[in-house]
């Protein structure tokens, strides 16, 4: 299956033979002034996600029912929605520069900064444990799927704009493809080591304080990152 949303928030679902299965209008009740600026559909399509003009996001089944609640929190235009592969996470873009991160129960949970211009691309990895991210100027940013800063990545070879408008990732996760202004089609290889290190180190914190952290701690996880237990007598 595959989506189409237009401007005027005319939604048409499509099978894997170009055939048009479903047809809604996912701005009923709205005014005239009021169209579509982003979609995305959840990977259990189960729910379509629907930005408008006036900085919000709404969640609608895929019967075309939407949910009571409006996701709000941004202030210049919304311009990208991704769901994660797992769909425990939404996250919503903006020409604010800045991603807001939603769980599945449309409950609010973090605001990424950092971008200095409009956020134009965002992907999730296959295991839902990495957000990609791009704005305009250039910026390439990863995060955790809690919203830490990953990493920065940074291309400025012969000069050439870096603005980024595609992006996705391999399905095992460890390779990132870029593709945008400048004509060319990036290659992030993402080192499984590099990915186990930025984890740990924004997992510390947990892993030192709560309960169900000590335990996985005590398991052996990321031990090469915490300090070291003292020895049993």
């Amino acid at each position: 299956m595959w989506m189409s949303v237009s401007e005027n928030g005319i939604f048409k679902l499509w099978d894997s033979e170009n055939k048009l299965q479903t047809r809604l209008s996912l701005l009923e009740n709205s005014t005239e002034s009021d169209y579509a600026t982003a979609a995305a559909f959840a990977t259990n399509g189960e729910l379509i996600a629907l930005a408008k003009n006036d900085d919000t996001v709404r969640l609608i089944n895929h019967s075309g029912r939407a949910k009571p609640d409006v996701l709000a929190g941004h202030n210049q235009g919304i311009s990208v929605l991704a769901f994660s592969p797992d769909n425990d996470t939404f996250a919503i873009g903006s020409n604010d520069s800045k991603i807001t991160l939603w769980n599945r129960n449309e409950d609010y949970l973090k605001t990424l900064e950092g971008h200095s211009g409009g956020i134009l691309s965002m992907a999730f990895s296959s295991n839902s444990t990495i957000l990609a991210s791009s704005s305009s100027g250039g910026s390439l940013r990863l995060w955790s799927q809690h919203g830490n800063l990953l990493n920065i990545l940074d291309d400025e070879k012969d000069n050439r704009p870096a603005d980024v408008w595609s992006m996705a990732f391999s399905p095992v996760s460890n390779t990132l493809a870029t593709a945008g202004i400048s004509g060319f089609i990036e290659v992030w290889e993402l080192d499984p080591q590099q990915l186990m290190d930025w984890n740990c180190n924004w997992l510390q914190d947990y892993l030192l304080s709560t309960p169900a952290g000590k335990d996985a701690a005590a398991e052996g996880i990321c031990q090469d990152f915490l300090p070291a237990r003292p020895a049993k007598d």
